[in-house]
């Protein structure tokens, strides 16, 4: 058991990590010096075109976000705080979203309503025995 805490306590650190990179990694630089953005100076090193590489790394940042949320959902499952059934409802719902970029501002994720799971207001695995759905 406790060994279990600790791989998913180093997963969820290196996830933290990689958001958080990726987060300062999106960000353009908009000073008046002259300055290029974060993918135009990667691009200029690799002698690529900026646009290019600015796609890779915006695909690169969706897939990192979509592998968390497997990853976080798996261990809400394996924790038995939500079922698989659940776990598929949201990855089906959450795929079925239209593609909206709001200006680079984050969305608010597993955040939502004040968390995630048991005890944060979405209603998953409030309680165990129960085998009726409310359809929420």
């Amino acid at each position: 058991m406790r060994k279990r805490w600790i791989i998913v306590s180093v997963v969820m650190a290196a996830l933290a990590i990689a958001l958080t990179g990726g987060a300062i990694l999106a960000q353009d630089d908009d000073d008046d010096d002259g300055s290029t953005s974060f993918a135009g100076r990667v691009a200029e090193i690799l002698d690529l075109d900026e646009d290019t590489v600015a796609d890779a790394m915006k695909q690169a940042k969706e897939d990192m976000r979509e592998d968390a949320i497997k990853a976080k959902l798996d261990a809400l499952v394996e924790a038995g705080e939500i079922t698989q059934d659940e776990a598929d409802d949201y990855l089906e719902w959450l795929d079925s979203r239209p593609d909206v970029d709001f200006g680079g501002g984050h969305g608010r994720g597993f955040r939502g309503k004040g968390g995630f799971g048991r005890k944060h207001g979405w209603g998953w695995g409030k309680s165990k025995s129960s085998t009726t759905s409310s359809g929420a």
